[in-house]
């Protein structure tokens, strides 16, 4: 993909890697797995930019293990809260068709990471937080 029109950091520690912004279109969205708030980022100077503690919300529904959570459908909650890309209700029905193991937990861990997300955006018109 050369012009994503958002990007999802799953490892925060790909930060400092890779420039997670190359060929990002101006309007897209950065969502970074993270406990730290947007403005701790240089990034949201520049980007809409989201985080969301999405190992500490997989974590506490027990996908993955204590050490190692996984992550991925907690993050497409918060991507879905930022985005707009699709209802939260079909996103959530997805989830409980696609997914045969602790597709409840997967559910619940998509409902918080979209209600718990914290967004910024440079221009200040899209910034909110429900925490």
């Amino acid at each position: 993909v050369y012009r994503p029109h958002h990007v999802m950091v799953l490892d925060q520690a790909l930060i400092d890697h890779v420039d997670i912004t190359t060929g990002l279109r101006d309007e897209g969205w950065i969502v970074i797995n993270s406990s730290l708030p947007p403005r701790d980022f240089d990034l949201h100077k520049s980007w809409n930019l989201a985080t969301v503690d999405a190992t500490s919300i997989a974590a506490s529904h027990g996908i993955g293990t204590e050490t190692a959570p996984i992550v991925n459908t907690t993050m497409v909650g918060a991507l879905v809260r930022v985005t707009g890309i699709v209802e939260l209700d079909h996103l959530v029905q997805a989830i409980g068709q696609t997914i045969p193991n602790r597709a409840e937990n997967n559910q619940d861990a998509t409902r918080d990471a979209f209600e718990k997300v914290l967004m910024s955006s440079p221009s200040g018109d899209r910034v909110s937080s429900t925490t």
